[in-house]
C-alpha cells in the first residue's frame, strides 16, 4: 500500500508515526497542517497509515516479548539476592515488561481474532 503514495506522502506518514501532533508531524514532514488534514481524509492515506502504525506496532510487541525472558531473569536475580542496589527499580522495570508483553499479546491474539471473523464473513457474503 505505501509503495503506490508520492514520497511526500510517505514523509508525512514517518513523521505521523514519530511526532506528538500533527501539527508538529506537519512540521517535520516540510507541509501544511492543511495539506496533512486533507491527506489524513484520504481513504489511500489512511490505509497506508493503518498500515504503517500496525508495522510499528508488530515490531514494539516483537521488542517486549524479546524482553521477556530477561525480565524473569531479572526477577529470579532479585529473588536470590534482594539487597542487591538497584533491586526495586529493577524488579519495577521487570514487572512492567512482563505486563506490557501480556497486553501486547491480549492485543495481538484479539486483532486476529478480529481479522479471522472478518474474512470469514467476507467469504460468506460472496
Amino acid at each position: 500500500m505505501k509503495r503506490n503514495l508520492a514520497p511526500d506522502k510517505l514523509n508525512a506518514i514517518n513523521a505521523l508515526l514519530t511526532n506528538p501532533t500533527q501539527k508538529a508531524a506537519a512540521e517535520a514532514a516540510g507541509i501544511s497542517l492543511r495539506t496533512l488534514e486533507r491527506w489524513l481524509a484520504d481513504p489511500k492515506f489512511q490505509a497506508a497509515l493503518s498500515e504503517a502504525q500496525e508495522q510499528v506496532f508488530t515490531h514494539v510487541g516483537s521488542g517486549l516479548i524479546g524482553l521477556q525472558s530477561k525480565a524473569v531473569e531479572a526477577l529470579a536475580d532479585i529473588l536470590n539476592n534482594p539487597a542487591q542496589p538497584g533491586a526495586s527499580v529493577r524488579e519495577k522495570t521487570a514487572v512492567d515488561v512482563l505486563r506490557l508483553g501480556e497486553d501486547y499479546q491480549k492485543i495481538a491474539f484479539i486483532n486476529a481474532r478480529i481479522s479471522k471473523l472478518e474474512e470469514k464473513k467476507h467469504y460468506e457474503h460472496r
